[in-house]
């Protein structure tokens, strides 16, 4: 009777281990985890059914939970191991999906920064509509009001969706998009370009044709005596804006942001005296 038991015992014991080994080699993977490191200013955790919580380090996000970051905030995420997602002030984003393959986020506003190694899951950034995919770089991703997107690969290759003919991105370049607008690739730069043809002389007429380059599609702002004048750049860096004089010396700012937040401005007076004779208007036709 005690030898049957002992084999009894035996038996369990061999099954339970075996339970286990399988478990271990052949169970389901671990989740991903998509969690809060850091968080500084105003920066929250908006879920599903609307509650509200301060984003506090070690906080888990899941599905359908937004992360806003306020005009003086900051906020830092992690996946997996070695992975970070860094979200500047003014930005929101919601979680899609936390999977054991990889992580999809959209960014609804502002700028994400995202260091993703390749021992933690694969990131997906949705944007307006478009999407980048990456498992193992450095990459930025902007959206703006007018539905501006850019994307920069600063180390290692990302593959883009709804870009049109821009499928990917290698390390140094960027690709900005507009919608119903074709995407345009380039190198990355630090700075953003700026470069305005300022009137020479005196302006006789009550307006004056601003005319100058920056990056693709950048939004260009022009203040002042009167209402600021906005316009965008067209796929070739390119801008013209009609702005109004006032009477005398006219101080004109002309400020460029693009959508991975880089500003760039100019600043030029323009006087306008209307006993001046005219001068000859050349028509000049920027690329699109």
């Amino acid at each position: 009777m005690r030898h049957q038991l002992q084999v009894l015992v035996a038996a369990a014991l061999v099954l339970v281990l075996g339970y286990l080994g399988y478990v271990l080699l052949f169970g389901p993977e671990r989740r991903a985890e998509l969690v809060v490191v850091d968080a500084r200013g105003t920066a929250r955790r908006v879920d599903v059914d609307g509650s509200v919580a301060d984003l506090e380090a070690g906080m888990a996000l899941d599905r359908g939970q937004r992360v806003q970051v306020g005009a003086d905030g900051e906020a830092l995420l992690g996946l997996g191991p070695s992975s970070r997602l860094r979200l500047d002030a003014g930005s929101t984003l919601r979680v899609l999906a936390v999977e054991p393959s990889g992580v999809r986020v959209e960014l609804e506003d502002g700028r994400l920064h995202a260091t993703v190694r390749p021992d933690g899951p694969a990131l997906g950034v949705h944007a307006r509509g478009r999407a980048v995919f990456a498992e193992d770089a450095d990459l930025a991703v902007g959206v703006d009001d007018g539905g501006g997107v850019s994307v920069r690969a600063d180390r290692g290759g990302v593959r883009l969706d709804g870009f049109g003919q821009v499928d990917a991105l290698d390390a140094g370049e960027t690709t900005w998009a507009l919608p119903d607008r074709p995407a345009v690739r380039g190198p990355a730069g630090e700075e953003l370009l700026l470069d305005v043809r300022w009137p020479e002389g005196a302006v006789a007429r009550g307006e004056v044709d601003l005319e100058g380059r920056t990056s693709p599609y950048a939004a260009v702002r022009i203040g002042g005596p009167g209402e600021a004048v906005t316009t965008r750049a067209g796929a070739d860096g390119h801008f013209r804006a009609r702005v109004p004089l006032s009477e005398g010396e006219n101080d004109l700012r002309v400020e460029a942001r693009d959508p991975l937040g880089r500003v760039a401005s100019d600043r030029h007076a323009v006087e306008r005296d209307s006993t001046a004779p005219a001068a000859q208007r050349t028509e000049v036709q920027w690329g699109r």
